[in-house]
């Protein structure tokens, strides 16, 4: 990889960073620029993922302060976002009646 790519990612996994501490739309910056740099879709979106994953593991220890006291909310509400996800994560991998995959 040579400086100019080097550069150019870096100063777009800066302005990711930006974008997802205003507005958590950091994949509106970062996907497309793998994408621009030549990355394959599929790689493209799987390190795209792997970085997000690490954002909200930052935002949540940025924000222990403020989650302080919601252990039992959690505990309440968990349940249902991971029903919520494996309902969506079946939606997307069935096909619709009447046709294979």
């Amino acid at each position: 990889m040579i400086v100019g790519e080097t550069l150019g990612l870096l100063g777009a996994g800066v302005a990711a960073g930006v974008v997802s501490t205003v507005v958590s739309l950091a994949s509106i910056v970062s996907y497309p620029a793998l994408l621009a740099f030549g990355l394959p879709p599929l790689t493209a979106n799987v390190t795209n993922t792997v970085a997000l994953v690490f954002t909200g593991i930052g935002a949540a220890a940025g924000s222990r302060p403020e989650l302080a006291g919601e252990g039992a909310r959690v505990l309440k509400l968990g349940p249902v976002a991971a029903v919520g996800g494996a309902t969506g994560r079946y939606c997307c991998w069935s096909p619709p009646p009447g046709r294979s995959s």
